[in-house]
């Protein structure tokens, strides 16, 4: 079995990466399986591999390389006696340390053949995050087997010479891979590398220097879900007020004091198939949406919200996402905060 942790800080694009990347191998014949790791009690990017047809395994509420230890090491040993994968893809929360969940799978007692770390690093928010009190930046970069820089399409070419040129002051020897998921730039490049051409068995990895990460700003993690009455809404009509709630949440955050935004995510999901998540990761920017709803009208909804940000408290998350919601006619709303 093969172990590849997918790594990066918040909103760098993990799961869109991963959603490519999981299709080829299962395309490949190969058995695959997901664990991802959410610091929240509901999940998000679980809701949207899985609508995608992934075979997802989920760890919730706290961090796979800390409280969740043991819960990581249960379910790959779960995953190897009832699934037999040839490949297993763990995404950790982008406020778990590399270096701390490659020292959890130390403790793993099953069989693992090859163990590498990607570390997807955003291309447009790299100097703004180095220049703040976050150390998990430099940590994914010493852990990373190969680095791939996502979301080229939203910078010049000098910016992207110059992120690649502070990454290699602390690794000189890491490959780096330039890519766009959103415009499918290079992602074939990639998987081709990543996939199609792996390190033979029992070739030596680059020397990596494997440090905890320091402290610094601390994360504030805000789950919040609720079922709402839409009044017979069709999809696109949910596409266009969800985009708007992500927005007025990125906004308000703002105005309360919010240093920077980890990510800010909601999905919507039906009884029925499908899925639609909008998402942001700077102040004032439209939000991404990807998925799709059912055909025709919607007369309720789940909606859960995900919030990771820096320099606010979590009640003034609370009043935020209060005020943002205020126009949806919610019942059985419930607020998952207890992180």
């Amino acid at each position: 079995m093969d172990l590849y942790v997918i790594a990066g800080f918040l909103g760098s694009g993990k799961t869109s990466l991963l959603l490519p990347l999981a299709k080829a191998v299962s395309e490949s014949g190969r058995k695959m399986a997901i664990i991802e790791n959410e610091v929240g009690d509901i999940g998000v990017d679980d809701a949207v591999l899985s609508g995608e047809g992934l075979p997802v395994k989920e760890i919730y509420s706290g961090c796979v390389c800390c409280s969740l230890r043991m819960d990581l090491i249960t379910t790959l040993l779960e995953l190897e006696r009832e699934f037999k994968p040839d490949i297993v893809f763990l995404e950790p929360s982008g406020v778990a340390s590399p270096a701390k969940v490659l020292s959890a799978l130390q403790g793993y007692g099953g069989e693992i053949d090859r163990k590498q770390v990607v570390t997807v690093v955003d291309a447009e928010r790299f100097r703004k995050l180095t220049t703040l009190d976050i150390p998990l930046i430099a940590d994914g970069i010493h852990c990373a087997d190969i680095i791939v820089l996502n979301k080229v399409d939203r910078v010049d070419e000098q910016s992207i010479n110059d992120v690649s040129a502070s990454i290699r002051e602390l690794r000189p020897e890491v490959e780096i891979i330039n890519v766009s998921v959103t415009n499918d730039y290079n992602v074939d490049v990639f998987i081709d590398r990543f996939i199609k051409a792996p390190p033979v068995k029992g070739e030596k990895p680059a020397k990596k220097v494997l440090y905890p990460a320091r402290g610094g700003m601390e994360p504030v993690p805000y789950t919040h879900s609720m079922r709402v009455q839409t009044g017979s809404r069709s999809g696109k009509e949910h596409s266009s007020s969800l985009s708007k709630l992500i927005y007025d949440i990125g906004i308000g955050l703002e105005k309360a004091g919010c240093k920077v935004i980890g990510h800010i995510k909601a999905v919507v999901q039906t009884e029925k198939s499908g899925y639609l998540m909008a998402s942001i990761t700077s102040f004032g920017k439209t939000p991404d949406i990807k998925g799709r709803l059912p055909s025709g009208i919607l007369d309720s909804v789940n909606i859960t919200i995900n919030i990771i940000v820096y320099g606010v408290t979590k009640d003034e998350i609370a009043e935020v996402v209060k005020i943002a919601t205020e126009d949806s006619e919610t019942i059985e709303g419930a607020c998952y905060d207890n992180i």
